[in-house]
């Protein structure tokens, strides 16, 4: 981002000192405000530049814009959590998410643009966080299933085994 203070503020400085200069006889026309230019006049373009620059640095200073996009993404990440089964395998996640939506939404009505785009981030964040954990849990205990399942399957397959194996032997 361009800084309007270091391009404004050392022109100006530099304008004035020069029309300074200019009125003590040490500068020649040439480098600065023609001589030509009534006193007064020079004054004005110092305190035009200065103006200038100052207002530069003041639409600078201005509030960050509205994170909308910000808010957006926490609500849509919040609600893929909660569909993705969170408020029950990653309860601490998701409440944490929707305390910083919270405080986001409450920065945002105090016109804090910068802190309500910060929490949104962080709701955002732990809402995802939040929706993994879920996600991982619930694959954990997809394995487990399996697993048992695969369990339970090779014990048949042992005894269907043993069952066919004692059965040869009678004849």
């Amino acid at each position: 981002m361009l800084n309007l203070r270091t391009i404004f503020l050392p022109m100006a400085n530099y304008l004035c000192e020069a029309n300074a200069q200019l009125a003590s006889g040490s500068l020649t026309a040439a480098r600065a405000i023609p001589a030509s230019t009534p006193a007064p006049r020079r004054s004005a373009v110092c305190i035009a530049l200065l103006l200038t620059a100052v207002l530069a640095q003041l639409s600078g200073c201005a509030s960050a814009p509205k994170p909308v996009l910000q808010a957006s993404a926490s609500v849509n990440a919040i609600a893929s959590a909660e569909a993705a089964g969170a408020e029950q395998d990653a309860p601490v996640e998701l409440r944490f998410a929707k305390e910083q939506q919270g405080l986001a939404e409450v920065a945002m009505q105090k016109y804090d643009h910068a802190e309500a785009q910060l929490l949104f981030e962080r709701a955002a964040i732990h809402a995802e966080l939040a929706r993994l954990k879920a996600k991982a849990l619930q694959a954990n205990r997809a394995i487990s299933r399996t697993r048992a399942e695969q369990h339970a399957l090779t014990e048949q397959l042992a005894a269907a085994r043993e069952g066919l194996g004692g059965s040869a032997k009678r004849r």
